[in-house]
């Protein structure tokens, strides 16, 4: 896969601690800040589409959708966080 860093592998860019959100090529842009400091976020320009997903810490994906929504995304990472 083509990714901002070059052409690597899924499990390079998803080997360190966290969630990775991982951007299709034409997906909107996600402000990173407000996702929170364990989230990284990835382009990946050779995915065709506008949609995004997210690895969980155990290496699933735990969310997705065809139309990249922030306003999701923040949803589902706050049921994610300790009570």
């Amino acid at each position: 896969m083509t990714h901002d860093l070059g052409k690597l592998r899924l499990h390079e860019l998803t080997a360190r601690p966290g969630v990775h959100v991982l951007l299709q090529r034409d997906a909107l842009p996600v402000d990173r800040l407000r996702l929170g400091a364990l989230v990284s976020v990835h382009r990946i320009s050779s995915w065709p589409g506008r949609g995004l997903l997210a690895v969980r810490p155990d290496g699933h994906v735990g969310y997705r959708c065809g139309d990249a929504d922030p306003e999701q995304l923040r949803a589902w990472l706050r049921l994610l966080r300790p009570r």
